[in-house]
């Protein structure tokens, strides 16, 4: 990019960023409840009690809530609801 303004070229890719992002806001569309679960099943490999369990996850904390899957050593899946804020480690 020998001779070109670098504040046009940052200028141009965050217009082409608003543009994208306002593209992808036009295509998208509201899920139901339903379709939450089964958009989990597909990402949890088609495996429906996975699926089921994560959308069971989602009406209870919400949909702005946290979830975090852990892969764990049992053969049994166990969902766990924490209210409030966890924290890993850390300060704050």
């Amino acid at each position: 990019s020998s001779g070109v303004n670098p504040v046009q070229i940052v200028r141009g890719m965050e217009r082409t960023g608003r543009e994208l992002v306002n593209y992808l806001k036009e295509l998208s569309n509201d899920v139901s409840d339903e379709q939450i679960g089964e958009v989990a099943t597909i990402s949890a490999g088609g495996n429906t009690e996975i699926g089921d369990m994560i959308a069971g996850a989602y009406k209870e904390v919400g949909r702005n809530g946290v979830i975090t899957l852990e892969e764990g050593k049992s053969t049994e899946n166990n969902l766990r609801v924490i209210e409030g804020m966890q924290f890993d480690r850390g300060y704050i």
